[in-house]
């Protein structure tokens, strides 16, 4: 099952998705510049960060959405860092006011 509702932070609209798998699930926070992807598995975004200017961060172990806004950015795509200012161990919730 596929679920998508707006989630507002700090007045600012964003796009808050999960995708229910079997024994995992996969959520993620957007808007029309970037992303915030977390689960139960880790993804690495590095190596889609090397080809594309693409602006995303993941977190570990995300049980439900708002762990993505209070967890510490693991893995942070270089082009988030040099042009939004991402930083590995910042909180979601930061990089997210970044983007908006």
């Amino acid at each position: 099952m596929i679920t998508i509702t707006p989630i507002e932070i700090e007045g600012v609209i964003f796009t808050a998705i999960q995708i229910e798998l079997p024994n995992t699930n996969i959520f993620m926070i957007s808007n029309e510049i970037g992303y915030i992807i977390g689960s139960t598995l880790k993804l690495n975004l590095e190596h889609i960060s090397r080809s594309h200017d693409i602006i995303a961060a993941n977190v570990l172990y995300a049980n439900e959405i708002e762990d993505l806004l209070y967890q510490p950015l693991m893995t942070v795509t270089k082009f988030s860092s040099q042009f939004y200012g991402w930083e590995k161990g910042m909180l979601g919730k930061e990089a997210l006011l970044l983007i908006a």
